[in-house]
């Protein structure tokens, strides 16, 4: 159990990068603290038991036989443009060094840049390539762990 006493919530996360006219909207159904809760004694117990679960979230996404193409920051030597076009850049060292160093306030946000791993793949990418694939093959799981998650917080 994440956290007994989180709210669930239908959330829709929109993703709109300067380099992209379109907005794309994913919803996902995910936990959600309430905010209250962590000015409590019991929401202080919640926001430990959240970052654990992030910490091991990403840990899971490391591990994933997908993850090879995210787990270090795209290297300029291999991807020379790849910091001009992606103005958002993130990948799963980043994101768990942002965990650790307790730069998640809420969920969401934390939601948003393991998407943005995945969207940045996407929009810089071609289709047809295997690191394209690996992003949808990831972004999977990560949902799927979301909605396992969901399930527990009840």
């Amino acid at each position: 159990m994440i956290c007994g006493d989180a709210s669930l919530h239908l959330f829709s996360v929109q993703h709109a990068s300067t380099h992209v006219s379109n907005v794309s909207k994913l919803t996902v159904h995910l936990p959600l603290l309430l905010l209250l809760l962590l000015s409590s004694s019991s929401g202080r117990k919640c926001e430990k038991r959240l970052l654990a679960w992030m910490k091991g979230i990403v840990q899971d996404l490391r591990n994933h036989e997908a993850a090879w193409p995210f787990k270090e920051p795209v290297n300029p030597d291999i991807a020379p443009d790849y910091y001009q076009v992606v103005e958002e850049p993130m990948d799963l060292k980043t994101l768990g060094r942002n965990v650790n160093d307790n730069k998640y306030i809420r969920l969401e946000e934390f939601v948003a840049d393991c998407t943005k791993i995945f969207d940045n793949c996407r929009f810089y990418n071609e289709e047809d390539t295997l690191y394209y694939s690996e992003a949808n093959r990831l972004q999977e799981y990560f949902e799927r762990r979301m909605s396992e998650a969901r399930a527990h917080v009840r």
